[in-house]
């Protein structure tokens, strides 16, 4: 198991169980609509990409150059276990 930040973890555990369904090869702004039409959680594509930068530094995603970037899972990624954090504020 490992903890990553919120936003992070959202998006992780979104891109786990839908990158099959996008051949692993994932824009910010179609993570962020998929999240939105999935559970409802407001998020841009500025937040995703902002949360890919840490879960590519932390070795779960890639990043492929292009216009649009596009993030895929690494097989660490597809695996990993997620824990989202508790909010401070209830």
């Amino acid at each position: 198991m490992t903890l990553v930040l919120k936003n992070g973890a959202k998006v992780l555990i979104w891109m786990q169980e839908n990158y099959e369904s996008y051949n692993n090869i994932l824009k910010a702004k179609e993570i962020a609509e998929g999240m939105f039409a999935i559970n409802g959680t407001p998020i841009t594509s500025r937040t995703v990409s902002g949360a890919m930068r840490k879960l590519i530094t932390d070795g779960y995603a890639t990043k492929t150059a292009g216009t649009p970037v596009c993030y895929s899972l690494t097989d660490l990624g597809k695996t990993v276990e997620v824990i989202i954090p508790e909010s401070k504020h209830n």
